[in-house]
């Protein structure tokens, strides 16, 4: 297994919704303990929803330079 990486640049992750059970968490984004998720000043995440927890964001987000 080796760690995974993803990038959000200029981007908006609105409205989304996770639901059921266990893995209700992180409407808008769900990162896990073993992979890199980065994400720059200008993207938004927002108006998301989960069912069990942590409606935006589950996980560690890396905040990009310019």
């Amino acid at each position: 297994n080796g760690d995974a990486s993803f990038t959000l640049a200029r981007t908006n992750v609105n409205a989304n919704r996770a639901i059921g059970d266990p893995n209700g968490r992180g409407g808008g984004i769900y990162s896990e303990d073993d992979g890199t998720f980065n994400i720059d000043q200008w993207s938004k995440v927002r108006g998301n929803k989960a069912s069990t927890s942590h409606d935006e964001v589950f996980g560690d987000l890396q905040l990009l330079d310019d």
